[in-house]
Order: C-alpha cells, then structure tokens, then sequence
C-alpha cells in the first residue's frame, strides 16, 4: 500500500494515466518520480514487446519498400505490379 496521501501539491500527476501521484515516503528517491509504479510497468512491457504492440496498441503502420503495407495490398489488389529492389 502506498505511505502517503495525496494532499501534497508538489507530486504532479503521473505521465501515463494523468492521476494524481501518491507520495512514498518509504525510500527518498520517490521524491521526483512521474509515474505511478503499476504504469511504470505497463510502459517498460509495451517496449519490451514493441514489436508485437506498436500495430496493435499504438496504431503503426507497417511499411514495405517505403510505401505503407495497406497501400501495396490495394495496389496488388487492383491489379497493379510493385517493384521491390534490395541494395
């Protein structure tokens, strides 16, 4: 359970989630954190698992020889040739 309440104005907010921070008062270096701990956790999965998230979670686009996937699947689908080089 976290040690503090949240009456101290100097805490901010967590960058994440946008909730006010609770203090620790158990180990000083808590003093200037700017996440809450569960989504310091949340954010250091997301980048261990970039690869499999960034579609998903973070609406990337996959891109293929410059042109983003979507796009060449249509132009493959009307017909159209592409022309992949590798240097």
């Amino acid at each position: 359970m976290p040690s503090g309440i949240y009456s101290d104005p100097n805490l901010g907010e967590c960058k994440l989630c946008k909730k006010k921070l609770r203090p620790l008062n158990k180990n000083s270096d808590f003093s200037n954190r700017q996440f809450h701990i569960s989504c310091w956790r949340t954010l250091v999965s997301d980048l261990k698992n970039y690869n499999k998230r960034a579609y998903t979670k973070f609406s990337h686009k996959r891109i293929i020889a410059g042109e983003i996937e979507d796009e060449l699947r249509s132009k493959l689908e009307n017909g159209q040739s592409i022309t992949i080089s590798f240097n």
